[in-house]
């Protein structure tokens, strides 16, 4: 059973994984065409530094540990991410 200090890592990273797939997700469903659905992705993205830099420093560093079990999750959000430019192109 995970500490608290584990659970709360927990539901933060989850939150932060589900923000930026819904960011990816909203826009790839969108009827525009593809190379636009994917500047739009790389657009939001680096707006969201600037409009939510602590949910990307929680992902950069979340993501920067091998070791650790959040690397599972990492890979886990990355082929979710891959999956929809997948889709896109």
């Amino acid at each position: 059973m995970p500490g608290r200090r584990e659970a709360l890592i927990d539901v933060v990273i989850t939150e932060v994984d589900r923000y930026l797939t819904d960011l990816v997700r909203r826009i790839a469903n969108t009827s525009r065409a593809a190379s636009a659905r994917v500047l739009a992705i790389l657009h939001e993205f680096s707006t969201t530094v600037d409009t939510a830099p602590d949910r990307i420093k929680i992902w950069l560093i979340s993501n920067s540990n091998v070791d650790d079990s959040t690397w599972t999750r990492y890979v886990d959000f990355q082929d979710q991410i891959l999956a929809a430019f997948s889709d896109i192109i």
